[in-house]
């Protein structure tokens, strides 16, 4: 009985495995395309600036991450704690991804970080850096350009609908013991 147990506990110790995804999304190129036409439609309005674009946060539960809808269209990045930064100008994109967690890949398998390689790889995004720079990197951006979008819209995970986010944000912000703006009026 004992040697049952400890094979259970020895199993259970090993670490997840996953493998990093073979392609973002859509894979690179329409990704890449879906933020060349934004960049496009932008510079109708002036000809520099930037778009910020956060991905969603990790879930409170043990239920099955979904990304934000604006997000994943334009980066094909299907993990939590992520952002995009997209210069109207250069036409260039930074993908902010959290720090590599041994000891949440060990539990949860591979997790994008802003030290995989492969990132790069199947994103099509060259420049990608841990999500603690976004903010200096804004501050730069606003400094340089004075212009930044961001979307006002509610976010909207893969499986959502705008028809039950907005009224979700205004009741949110109306209850009187909450009262919480929804995370894009936060950020304006």
């Amino acid at each position: 009985m004992l040697d049952l147990i400890l094979l259970v506990v020895g199993l259970l110790q090993q670490p997840a495995v996953m493998e990093p995804p073979v392609k973002a999304g859509l894979g690179a190129a329409f990704h890449a395309g879906r933020r060349a036409a934004l960049v496009e439609e932008l510079r109708k309005q002036t000809p520099e600036g930037s778009v910020l674009v956060r991905g969603l946060p990790e879930t409170r539960g043990y239920t099955k991450f979904q990304q934000d809808k604006t997000f994943w269209y334009l980066s094909g990045v299907e993990s939590p704690n992520a952002a995009l930064l997209v210069d109207v100008k250069s036409g260039a994109s930074t993908l902010y991804l959290p720090k590599r967690s041994s000891g949440k890949e060990q539990w949860d398998g591979e997790q994008w970080d802003a030290s995989d390689d492969w990132v790069r790889t199947i994103t099509g995004i060259a420049t990608v850096k841990e999500t603690g720079q976004l903010d200096a990197d804004l501050k730069a951006s606003v400094a340089l350009a004075k212009a930044i979008w961001i979307s006002k819209e509610p976010w909207i995970d893969v499986a959502g609908c705008f028809d039950r986010a907005r009224p979700h944000d205004h009741a949110q912000a109306r209850d009187p013991l909450d009262g919480r703006p929804s995370r894009e009026d936060a950020l304006a």
